[in-house]
């Protein structure tokens, strides 16, 4: 499969999803009907849930300054993870047996010690410093995020929020360009940028060069016994040890 097909197809990862009131915020004499939509794996919660609020706005109470936020089996979710990998660290290997995905959307009580605000902006800016991480690992700098136009970086944000994949590609092709440039006559990423997840609030960034000591490629199953192995050696003084990585490593953007 070619690179562009397998990020197209990649890219069509959808989670069905059912989004329900939490009971106690409904101020009708009925509680509404949950809504239903397709989350995109790819996107973020702050993206893709302004019809959700919509919906429900009327039956829940005024927000009130705050922002509506979102609870799976009475944890919060963390939005500035991906809503796939959200996903998949919450329901695990048992995605098939737990979907749809149900959430509860929430109008009060925002846990600001427990989630990050995503108003005034702070989605765009932590995509943009994922992008600028994602950057500077490959080719030592995070110029080719840094010199993205505002209207480019509208088009990530809108591309993520409509699930369009040639808005997504054009903005991707900008950023490769532009590691490229970077790294000059050397050609080949320094590193590749990937994060394996433990839980919602722990993960590991290993140092990933995209080939072995071999010279064979880097494969996924590599960068993720690297992280068990240094799980094992840096861990091994807690009192109880750290759970199993699951199977889910999540590349950065670009």
């Amino acid at each position: 499969m070619e690179p562009s097909t397998a990020s197209e197809e990649a890219w069509r990862g959808m989670i069905p999803t059912i989004f329900s009131l939490a009971p106690d915020e409904v101020t009708t004499r009925q509680s509404p009907p949950p809504f239903h939509m397709c989350v995109p794996r790819q996107s973020f919660l702050p993206f893709v849930t302004e019809r959700v609020r919509l919906y429900f706005a009327p039956f829940a109470p005024p927000i009130g300054g705050s922002e509506p936020w979102f609870e799976h089996d009475g944890a919060p979710l963390r939005w500035q993870l991906p809503t796939g990998v959200l996903f998949d660290l919450h329901e695990g290997e048992h995605d098939a047996e737990n979907s749809p995905w149900r959430l509860t959307v929430h109008f009060q009580g925002f846990p600001t010690a427990l989630l990050m605000s995503a108003a005034d902006g702070a989605a765009e800016r932590v995509l943009l410093n994922a992008l600028k991480e994602s950057c500077h690992m490959r080719c030592g700098s995070a110029s080719p995020a840094m010199s993205l136009s505002p209207a480019e970086q509208k088009q990530l944000v809108g591309a993520l929020t409509t699930n369009d994949f040639s808005a997504f590609a054009a903005v991707e092709q900008r950023l490769r360009q532009g590691v490229t440039r970077n790294l000059g006559a050397a050609g080949q990423f320094r590193h590749v940028p990937i994060r394996v997840f433990t839980s919602p609030t722990e993960w590991r960034q290993p140092p990933t060069s995209p080939t072995l000591a071999s010279g064979e490629p880097r494969r996924l199953r590599h960068a993720l016994q690297q992280a068990r192995e240094r799980d094992a050696h840096s861990l091994t003084q807690l009192p109880h040890p750290p759970p199993p990585i699951p199977n889910s490593a999540r590349p950065a953007l670009v």
